[in-house]
């Protein structure tokens, strides 16, 4: 029965639509960003999850195979999880880290496409006074 598992961090994973429930909508325009900012395309928590499962049915695969101490086969699951549960600390520290930076590159180019905004908004404005002192003179 163990044998036949197949892992399932990767189906689960790579079944992203189903996870989400919102298989048809889009995160960015830019199809760079859903690679990168989506957890589920992350090559390093699918391996850590992974990591757990192999671990795990290792594990329970000697204990049906008939491991006669219970307690060992217990304190090593245990000892995974506390493992799995380091390696996802490391992890979202890492995310954080990486969402902080772009977080700070997108607000400076914010910053930057607002004073532009402002510069063309003030440019505009005198083009349209400037026409409209034109059609004035004209008339007069």
């Amino acid at each position: 029965m163990v044998k036949n598992n197949m892992l399932i961090g990767t189906v689960i994973l790579n079944n992203k639509a189903s996870i989400n429930g919102v298989g048809n909508t889009r995160n960015w325009d830019n199809s760079v960003y859903q690679d990168t900012l989506n957890p589920i395309n992350d090559p390093v928590l699918i391996s850590i999850l992974n990591r757990l499962q192999s671990n795990l049915n290792n594990d329970i695969q000697l204990k049906v195979e008939g491991e006669k101490i219970p307690k060992n086969s217990e304190m090593k699951i245990n000892l995974r999880l506390e493992q799995f549960m380091k390696e996802l600390v490391l992890y979202e520290e890492k995310k954080f880290k990486e969402y902080g930076m772009k977080i700070d590159q997108v607000t400076k180019e914010n910053k930057k496409l607002s004073n532009e905004i402002g510069r063309l908004r003030e440019r505009w404005d005198s083009l349209v006074e400037s026409a409209k002192q034109r059609r004035d003179k004209q008339q007069n």
